[in-house]
C-alpha cells in the first residue's frame, strides 16, 4: 500500500470518527450565518444557514432575520465587509 493510499484511509476513518461526535447542537459551530451582498439596489443572499432573510435599514446597514431563534442568548456576532471598489479593503 503506498503512502498516499494510506493517508486517503486515514482521513476516510478520520472523517468517518468525526462525523460520530459532531452533530448540528455541537456548541462550536455556527448557529447561523449569511454571505449576501447590495446589488443593483437589491438585496442578493449568495448563501445561508439559518437565516430567513435579510433587510437593508439604510445605507451600510442590514437586519439578519434568523429562520428559526437561537436557543440561548449567549452567543457572539462578527462581522466583515468589503468595500464595493476593488481595493481589497476590509472592515470587521
Amino acid at each position: 500500500m503506498s503512502l498516499a493510499s494510506r493517508i486517503g484511509a486515514l482521513a476516510s476513518r478520520i472523517g468517518i470518527e468525526v462525523r460520530t461526535k459532531i452533530d448540528a447542537g455541537h456548541p462550536g459551530l455556527a448557529r447561523a450565518w449569511v454571505c449576501f451582498g447590495w446589488v443593483g439596489n437589491q438585496i442578493v443572499v449568495r448563501a445561508a444557514h439559518n437565516v430567513a432573510a435579510v433587510t437593508r435599514t439604510a445605507a451600510g446597514r442590514y437586519r439578519v432575520h434568523f429562520a428559526s431563534p437561537l436557543p440561548d442568548a449567549n452567543y457572539c456576532w462578527v462581522g466583515v465587509a468589503r468595500s464595493n471598489t476593488n481595493t481589497g479593503t476590509q472592515r470587521l
